[in-house]
């Protein structure tokens, strides 16, 4: 940064200077075609800051889970499981733990198969119907699979603004990995992350439909879901035309 040397007096043109005259802003440029050029240098240069940072929170989300309100299941292996951290590596907080640093920071599951309290285990087609507990915009979703063949292979997820999913929409169809490979029950379980279709609502239908063994039973460790920026944030369409109104004042 520049500092004017202390003897120079506030008060003295800026013309005095032999760099052109394009390069200062004279005191003495007060017409209306010059104050509507410096404002419409100073909107463009705010326009495009403002798109920065509206990029950076739209593409941002939250870690969301819920409440497990109606599954298929096997034993103790209940979807709660799916939900409730258990096997994972590295905890998390609910609705304040960012979905993209949790998931790249490479948090591990134990698996289903090494124990009941892990995991979910259950007859193939399985169904999860979680309630988030509040209308949210979910826009990711993770997942940590089995040990082995018997982890899910194709899942999809729908999204309803009631519990009875009438009129519910699809967040997207999906194919999941398991392993480590080749499967070793001490192994940790590495997370897989899926980017939803994003829609808005209340109750998550999980549909696990079947193993890579085709074996009929399905086994999924933990799950979670990711809760996009608030709906309430201006688009960046919006914010465009209301600069190029007041630019044009």
């Amino acid at each position: 940064m520049l500092y004017a040397p202390a003897s120079v007096s506030c008060g003295k043109p800026l013309h005095s200077n032999r760099r052109s005259g394009s390069d200062y802003v004279s005191s003495s440029n007060t017409s209306p075609q010059g104050k509507k050029h410096m404002n419409k240098n100073f909107l463009g240069r705010l326009i495009g800051l403002s798109l920065i940072c509206l990029a950076g929170s739209a593409s941002a989300s939250t870690v969301y889970t819920g409440t497990v309100i109606a599954e298929t299941h096997f034993g103790g292996w209940t979807a709660a499981h799916l939900l409730d951290q258990s096997g994972l590596s590295a905890g998390y907080t609910n609705g304040v733990t960012n979905f993209e640093a949790y998931v790249a920071s490479g948090p591990t599951h134990l698996g289903t198969s090494t124990s009941t309290t892990n995991g979910y285990f259950s007859p193939a087609a399985a169904q999860v119907d979680v309630d988030l507990g509040a209308t949210l915009k979910l826009t990711k979703f993770a997942l940590w699979n089995d040990n082995d063949y018997q982890g899910v292979e194709n899942f999809n997820l729908q999204i309803a603004d009631n519990p009875g999913f009438v009129g519910a929409v699809s967040l997207g169809s999906f194919i999941a990995s398991y392993g480590p490979l080749p499967t070793d029950y001490g192994q940790p379980v590495p997370v897989q992350e899926f980017d939803l279709t994003d829609a808005t609502g209340r109750y998550v239908r999980i549909n696990f439909l079947d193993d890579h063994f085709n074996s009929g039973v399905i086994n999924v460790g933990e799950v979670i879901f990711g809760v996009g920026a608030s709906s309430t944030v201006p688009e960046p369409s919006a914010l465009l035309l209301m600069c190029a109104g007041i630019a044009g004042l």
